[in-house]
């Protein structure tokens, strides 16, 4: 989290030089997911994100950068701020490689991360409910399921 605050205040700097006079918003969010949540879940009838294995050994934290921008230049260091956070995530093995769908940007695929066995359950339901895939093909954008 000291981290992600410090990457905050780098990036917004950046943002500000990259493009003056530019009309932009950042805001971080840090959202605890714990094995009680999880352990509730699953007693009221189970969630389709996977989260039993991301809180196996503990909890963890979701968190996400939401922006608002008006150029180019500050669209791409948003892009950047996020695979810093990653990295870093990952050099000191904190990245649980799981995103949440509704915090997720187009070129992330976060239902891949909910694991094989949620996605074919994910599958077996749509193809009992919605067997001509009227939630994969009339969905004009979003992240479909995989066919």
């Amino acid at each position: 989290m000291k981290f992600i605050d410090k990457k905050h205040s780098e990036y917004v700097e950046k943002m500000k030089a990259a493009a003056p006079g530019s009309d932009f918003r950042v805001l971080v969010q840090f959202q605890p997911v714990t094995q009680s949540m999880v352990k509730h879940s699953v007693k009221s009838g189970g969630n389709v994100l996977g989260l039993e294995e991301i809180v196996a050994k503990g909890p963890t934290i979701m968190w996400l950068i939401a922006v608002t921008v008006d150029t180019a230049e500050n669209q791409a260091l948003t892009i950047e701020y996020r695979d810093a956070v990653n990295k870093y995530a990952n050099s000191i093995g904190a990245n649980k490689n799981w995103l949440y769908l509704n915090y997720a940007l187009g070129d992330q695929d976060p239902i891949a991360g909910y694991g094989a066995e949620v996605v074919e359950f994910l599958k077996a339901t749509s193809h009992k409910y919605a067997p001509k895939g009227v939630f994969q093909k009339l969905r004009g954008s979003g992240f479909k399921l995989p066919t």
